[in-house]
């Protein structure tokens, strides 16, 4: 019967014109070291019945990288084969069994100083029939190889014309393993009876060539080819070819890196069988590197260093132990650079354009005056643990709050801020529970002395509902002083609807909250020495203003401000889309007064309006014109 099925197998796949071809198969073998062994040669051995080596099928030498090729004749008689490295000293490696049915590299293979000797099993009569089927057409796999995992000796066979199989014979193998071309070989435990299925799935391999825009190729490139978790990198030849070998046909992302180019990604690649992906172009990164020092020529490591363009971010680095730096990804074009480390002023580099001949800027970092001091309780004990910052540093622009020095005061109350830029500055000190103190003081060049006293002040807390009484987890809730004291910081409603702020100092405030989709009216209160407690906030379903902003001229939508107000509630802005379309969310039932202003001109409109009750929309149009009339009074 074995006989039989192997006519067959061996009929149908000469009448597809494949009787016998000479397939490739590639590697690359190293020593102990890591390195390619000297004199070292690779052989390509059939897999026998007995599992002793034979003559090879083909041999060749090892190159300069510990690769080799090795070409064999393959046809339907021919089942599995096996890697053999010979090297002078070393003790010769034998892979596994290897199903060369198409085009194949295998992992890099490790010579070791002595042969891994695994205890001998004892052969048991082994018979399996089953059957190899497309996972996904469900249709039989014909010519599939199936074999067991017995390194001793070959038990394989061939499926016949309609993926059926019987594997018999005496054998110490544990798994059962599949394999045809076309697809990714299967691998399973060895059943205990049968019939088995074995479904393969349909292999898809991709090549393609990395270039750079004048079409040369770029080798050593990094290619990631990754589908969900799945995750499989090579690297771009001399040639810039890259391959990758068999996966599981599908949607992948591919992501290509070069040194001194710009990161290439593309989603969504359907990939199946032989796909050529052709070239991918890399663009070269505009370069901006250099080193930071201080005054004496010291490299400042760790320094933070963020490149602006127009008031936005660009990009952001770090320098290393010697003070390089270097953005790895930036525009080319003019850049602001700026500059941070502990105890050291911030210090800005203006006129830089990114390019490839901005590799050598030179960033110098002074150490500028120091300000220390105590920080004291009420009571007038120090005031350990309590956080003292600088809360400006004489620096514009998007970086101006990062890099700011702080400093944890001590046991004994004592700080210490380094890096602080000469002139009028303000500190602020904090500690739990107490009332903060922000404190402005003139330094100067040197060593500066100012010392803090944190306050008491009361407690301030209640919740926030609905209307019909349930929590409004995560509102925001704020306090807007009335008078010269600080405003707290705002306060987060928790998941039972409480909110607190634990020291809050005596004065009038203002009393805002928010949360999307529902307002909440505005409140004034009174905080004394005492705690203040049982606060009310009661939100309702926010309504929303639609319409169309009439009158506009070309590019005034670009700069048009759009603002609702109404009298003992918060001010909310519009977005205003290019056609002139407009929308104001989280709006409170009731009169509303909505201005349309033209920024940088005198043209602008006005009307009042009435927000129904609930979550619904209404509709306003407004009309463009020129200067707006005196306010009207605010509708009843």
């Amino acid at each position: 019967m074995r006989l039989l099925r192997c006519v067959l197998a061996l009929a149908l796949l000469a009448a597809r014109g494949s009787l016998a071809a000479e397939v490739p198969l590639s590697g690359r073998a190293l020593g102990p070291d890591g390195r390619p062994p000297h004199g070292a040669t690779a052989e390509l051995l059939p897999w026998t019945a007995s599992g002793i080596p034979t003559e090879p099928a083909a041999r060749a030498g090892l190159d300069t990288q510990g690769g080799f090729q090795l070409r064999a004749p393959v046809s339907p008689l021919t089942g599995l084969w096996r890697v053999r490295v010979l090297a002078p000293g070393l003790p010769p490696l034998l892979t596994e069994p290897i199903p060369l049915l198409e085009e194949t590299e295998i992992p890099v293979l490790h010579l070791k100083e002595e042969a891994e000797r695994r205890p001998a099993a004892e052969p048991r009569p082994l018979q399996i029939a089953g059957r190899v089927i497309d996972q996904t057409a469900q249709r039989p796999v014909a010519g599939a190889l199936v074999w067991a995992d017995d390194e001793a000796a070959a038990l394989w066979t061939r499926t016949d014309q309609d993926g059926r199989f019987v594997l018999a014979g005496a054998s110490t193998a544990t798994r059962l393993r599949a394999a045809a071309a076309g697809y990714l070989a299967f691998d399973r435990p060895l059943p205990s009876a049968g019939p088995v299925l074995l479904p393969l799935r349909s292999a898809c391999r991709a090549s393609g060539r990395i270039t750079d825009a004048e079409g040369r190729p770029i080798p050593d490139a990094k290619v990631l080819l990754s589908s969900g978790a799945t995750r499989t990198q090579t690297t771009a030849d001399e040639r810039g070819s890259f391959r990758f070998g068999p996966q599981a046909a599908g949607s992948f992302d591919l992501e290509v890196r070069a040194t001194g180019f710009r990161v290439l990604r593309q989603s969504g690649l359907a990939l199946a069988g032989n796909a050529d992906l052709g070239a991918f172009v890399l663009q070269p990164v505009a370069l901006l590197a250099g080193r930071v020092r201080d005054e004496t020529g010291e490299p400042v490591a760790g320094a933070a260093l963020f490149a602006s363009r127009g008031g936005q971010g660009a990009g952001s680095t770090q320098a290393d132990a010697a003070g390089r730096f270097s953005f790895a990804e930036i525009k080319p074009g003019p850049v602001r650079l700026t500059a941070f480390a502990q105890g050291f002023l911030p210090e800005e580099v203006a006129d830089l354009v990114a390019g490839p001949d901005a590799t050598a800027v030179e960033v110098i970092l002074r150490r500028g005056a120091v300000l220390t001091g105590a920080v004291t309780l009420p009571s007038g004990e120090p005031a350990a643990g309590a956080r003292v910052m600088l809360l400006d540093n004489g620096t514009q622009g998007p970086f101006a709050t990062l890099g700011l020095p702080q400093a944890t005061a001590d046991d004994d109350g004592r700080y210490r801020l380094e890096g602080v830029a000469p002139g009028e500055r303000r500190v602020r000190a904090t500690l739990s529970g107490l009332l903060p103190d922000n404190a402005q003081v003139a330094v100067r060049d040197g060593t500066n002395r100012l010392d803090l006293h944190l306050g008491r002040g009361a407690a301030v807390s209640g919740r926030a509902v609905t209307t019909e009484g349930e929590p409004v987890a995560r509102a925001q809730i704020f306090l807007f002083t009335l008078g010269e004291q600080m405003s707290p910081a705002p306060a987060q409603v928790a998941a039972d609807g409480t909110f607190s702020w634990p020291a809050v100092a005596a004065g009038a405030y203002r009393l805002e909250a928010e949360f999307p989709g529902l307002t909440a009216p505005v409140s004034t209160l009174k905080v004394e020495d005492s705690p203040l407690a049982g606060l009310l906030v009661r939100f309702a379903p926010a309504g929303s203003l639609r319409g169309r902003i009439l009158g506009l001229e070309p590019g005034d939508a670009e700069h048009l401000e759009l603002l609702a107000s109404a009298p003992g509630r918060q001010d909310h802005h519009g977005r205003v889309e290019p056609d002139g379309s407009y929308l104001i969310q989280d709006l409170a039932p009731g009169s509303w007064i909505v201005v349309a202003t033209v920024l940088g001109t005198a043209r602008a409109g006005r009307s009042a309006t009435t927000v129904a009750p609930g979550p619904g929309e209404s509709f306003l149009d407004l009309e463009i014109g020129g200067e707006l009339p005196p306010a009207a009074p605010t509708p009843p």
